[in-house]
């Protein structure tokens, strides 16, 4: 465990640090899954395929939408404002609170 400290020491970081790290990289992927799920719902309940609402926000496939819904992608601040207008909610029923 020493030597694992230290080795970390050397590169500029404890275990404190990469254990934070980790637990702020899992938190986020949560949070996009989150996000994701809520997206596909209000997708579906409009009765639009991923195509549909990519063609929207101007990608050329549906490949971005998808991972998003699968919390995989992250969404950009820019298509906040078209997705909320195009599926007809707010910014926190996307975001959450």
């Amino acid at each position: 465990m020493l030597a694992r400290q230290s080795q970390c020491a050397l590169q500029g970081t404890t275990i404190d640090t990469r254990v934070r790290l980790l637990m702020f990289d899992l938190d986020m992927q949560r949070t996009r899954v989150e996000i994701g799920k809520r997206i596909r719902r209000l997708r579906m309940e409009k009765d639009l395929t991923q195509g549909d609402l990519a063609a929207e926000l101007g990608h050329s496939s549906s490949t971005r939408i998808n991972q998003i819904e699968l919390g995989r992608l992250r969404l950009y601040a820019e298509e906040l404002p078209r997705l909320c207008d195009r599926l007809g909610c707010a910014l926190t029923d996307i975001v959450g609170e």
